[in-house]
């Protein structure tokens, strides 16, 4: 599969996450929403909340981190990346959720943006 089949597949996919994210939240009887980073055509509300909670890992576990090995650097991120999403009250749908978790360990243990191209094989 193409990159771009792959792309396309995942914004379909959170189309139909995001779709019934909001049929779900129209009903009189729905708990109020919590704050939820969402992707706008300029990126900043999702960027933001990436900054926030990088500076919220940072201070969290950066002197943890420095003496694990690889698998245990990235566990205990993704462990910290769990805590600080609900302690926040950040709402994601579970598409987002991982995108989320997925671009903040790139960002933090890798190479930001340039992970899934190392990544693909192709």
């Amino acid at each position: 599969m193409k990159l771009s089949e792959k792309l396309a597949a995942l914004e379909e996919e959170e189309g139909k996450d995001t779709a019934a994210a909001a049929a779900a939240s129209s009903s009189d009887d729905a708990p109020a929403r919590r704050a939820k980073p969402s992707r706008s055509k300029d990126g900043s509300p999702w960027d933001d909340t990436k900054k926030k909670v990088r500076r919220l890992i940072l201070d969290e576990i950066a002197d943890k981190i420095k003496e694990l090995d690889a698998e245990e650097r990235e566990k205990e991120l993704r462990t910290a990346l769990d805590k600080i999403l609900q302690r926040e009250d950040i709402s994601v749908t579970p598409l987002e959720r991982r995108r989320f978790v997925a671009e903040m360990v790139a960002d933090t243990l890798g190479y930001g943006p340039l992970d899934p191209l190392l990544a693909d094989a192709a």
